[in-house]
């Protein structure tokens, strides 16, 4: 954080800050393919993406490959509008969270719009106490 930004944060009320920092879920978003997927991608989040895909790998004999990785400010929230916009194609069964059957240019070209509008910084404005924040409800 570069020290306008610090100090203009720490001028803000302890309220403000609070709200701030309670929604800052620093992470990164993933697709992960693998041959057992048929032509599906599946598109997640982790915090660490060496120690989600050793959680994946125990669960195949040959281990899925991380083909697409983009770090985000809030991931959760990142995830959760991501997979609204893929609703369409998602792979609709029981076992299958997480699944789309999507072109990975596709996929990519989504995730990078969603995670662009949320890692776009805070405008913090202290004269007048006013915090803008990327307009997420477009999503």
């Amino acid at each position: 954080m570069s020290d306008y930004i610090k100090n203009s944060y720490e001028q803000l009320p302890i309220s403000v800050q609070k709200i701030i920092a309670d929604n800052i879920n620093p992470g990164y978003i993933y697709i992960l393919d693998h041959p057992s997927y048929d032509k599906k991608l599946k598109i997640s989040r982790a915090t660490n993406l060496k120690k989600r895909l050793q959680t994946h790998s125990c669960s195949h004999v040959i281990p899925p490959k991380m083909i697409y990785t983009i770090f985000c400010a809030n991931h959760k929230i990142a995830e959760s509008i991501i997979h609204q916009k893929l609703s369409k194609y998602h792979y609709k069964c029981m076992s299958a969270r997480e699944f789309f059957q999507i072109d990975l240019n596709e996929a990519i070209k989504i995730i990078e719009s969603v995670v662009t509008s949320i890692n776009n910084p805070l405008v913090i404005d202290t004269t007048n106490d006013i915090i803008c924040a990327p307009d997420l409800s477009v999503y």
